[in-house]
């Protein structure tokens, strides 16, 4: 006799996994409860496969994953735990899922770095990809194909969830609308999870109240509508962060740029980046909790932690740090210590009073003018949090309002103001912004001599020589200063 066993997911799910598909996926926003429910529904077909005796892998893909921290195996192992015979199916090991029987295996990939890998994978039987809104065309042009395996009664599938951003997303051109009966796709929400939680319903309430321009893209599946007065496109964000590093002939020197908080909702933030002629690469960026009596010491420490980790040069290369409040001690702090600093004072003077409101506007204006003209790469692993720190640099960058006026000359809204209007202090979008400070640095006495000081404008202030050194395809993973590169989309 059959035994029958009821899965518990959303209703609206269920004509997605009913009947023959060759794409199964579904959109929406925080909360719909699709992550899960797919999660469940890999290890169940998982288990139809095994008992009609048919082997293969089911792969989870994300297109950044850089380890298994930051993939669905998490998911993929609470959703089995849940369900009984699923548990009794499969062997849960710390890196692992496997079925008892040998017959299924899970597999866990990042798309930008495994995707040639991919290809040669053996026998997928489905590929659940996750968090698929900024998977490229090239990622699909080559994952698609490699579903070719099927059976009597199957094919092999690729199933999708994303939280909708862009309307030009690839995973949208592709999925998002298809008519194709084949392609089985449903939007998601809040409201069609039958099991929303009570501390979730208190943040949707908490949005619609306080946030209401990002709520309907958080909450409803909506795409993200930019701003008119927004200056950094979200775009332009996602091309850097999927562009890669080539060699331009410079070679680079680095920087790093310190925010540091000054108490209240603000976050001391540190970004390094390798400064090319063509073009800056963001390496690393770190928000830190410090206490405040503290914050101006173990902000400078952990500055120049990471100027060590990236191998910076005390006599050539810079910090860029607040010149006010707490940040004036932290600049104070590592010039003694002999290094090269920037005392930077958003408030003060622009290089050109005419065309730029003051020092922070012009920051602004020319960082959004490097990731305008595709000349900023984001490292992959930029972001020790991945996701959640990736989210929260597109948000706070995107935050970033131009404040039109009656005189020709470019202004921003302030910092104060953005608190105000989405509760959020732009810690991060400002670490990176000055990071294009113009200034120059201060000159350190060391002894009798006194260190050269250089122009400090990104991309124009490098060292010429040539390269001798070719440490590969992977620029990042080494943290060489050696390495070279211009862009490629």
């Amino acid at each position: 006799m059959t035994q029958v066993v009821q899965i518990a997911l959303p209703p609206k799910l269920k004509s997605v996994f009913i009947g023959p598909a060759d794409v199964r996926g579904a959109h929406g926003g925080r909360g719909s409860g699709k992550t899960r429910s797919f999660a469940k529904m890999t290890a169940v077909r998982g288990y139809m496969f095994g008992q009609q005796g048919i082997s293969g892998t089911i792969l989870c893909a994300r297109q950044y994953m850089n380890s298994l921290d930051e993939s669905s195996l998490e998911e993929i192992k609470r959703s089995i735990e849940e369900e009984p015979f699923l548990a009794e199916y499969y062997e849960i090991g710390e890196k692992y899922v496997r079925s008892r029987d040998g017959r299924i295996r899970y597999r866990f990939a990042g798309l930008d770095r495994n995707l040639a890998s991919i290809k040669s994978r053996g026998r997928i039987l489905i590929c659940w990809v996750d968090e698929a809104e900024p998977v490229t065309d090239e990622a699909w042009s080559t994952l698609v194909p490699t579903l070719r395996e099927e059976g009597t009664g199957w094919n092999a599938e690729l199933w999708v969830t994303w939280n909708r951003k862009r309307r030009n997303a690839p995973v949208e051109q592709r999925f998002g609308e298809s008519d194709d009966p084949r392609i089985k796709i449903v939007q998601l929400n809040w409201r069609d999870n039958p099991r929303f939680p009570a501390k979730l319903e208190r943040e949707r309430q908490r949005d619609l109240r306080e946030r209401p321009e990002q709520y309907e893209h958080i909450w409803e599946g909506a795409y993200f509508i930019e701003h008119e007065n927004q200056l950094i496109a979200y775009t332009w964000l996602v091309d850097a962060r999927n562009a890669k590093a080539r060699p331009d002939g410079s070679r680079p020197s680095l920087r790093v740029a310190v925010d540091v908080a000054d108490g209240g909702a603000d976050r001391t933030v540190v970004t390094v980046a390798r400064r090319y002629e063509s073009f800056d690469v963001l390496l690393r960026q770190e928000q830190h909790n410090f206490p405040p009596a503290l914050s101006s010491v173990m902000a400078a420490d952990a500055a120049e932690a990471m100027f060590n980790e990236f191998g910076g040069i005390k006599e050539e290369d810079d910090f860029v740090v607040d010149g006010l409040g707490v940040g004036a001690g932290t600049a104070g702090t590592l010039i003694k210590r002999g290094y090269r600093v920037v005392r930077y004072i958003g408030g003060s003077d622009s290089d050109s009073k005419k065309r730029y409101r003051n020092r922070r506007v012009q920051s602004h204006i020319v960082m959004r003018d490097r990731f305008r003209d595709h000349k900023v790469v984001i490292a992959p692993d930029c972001f020790p949090d991945r996701e959640k720190g990736w989210s929260e640099f597109a948000d706070q960058m995107c935050m970033v309002r131009r404040r039109p006026g009656l005189e020709r000359v470019e202004d921003l809204e302030t910092k104060e103001h953005m608190l105000q209007r989405t509760g959020k202090s732009p810690d991060r979008a400002e670490s990176v912004a000055m990071l294009f400070a113009t200034q120059l640095p201060e000159r350190v006495e060391v002894g009798d001599e006194t260190m050269e000081t250089f122009e400090g404008v990104m991309g124009s202030a490098v060292r010429q020589g040539s390269i001798a050194v070719d440490i590969g395809v992977d620029a990042f993973e080494g943290h060489s200063r050696l390495y070279d590169g211009g862009i490629t989309g």
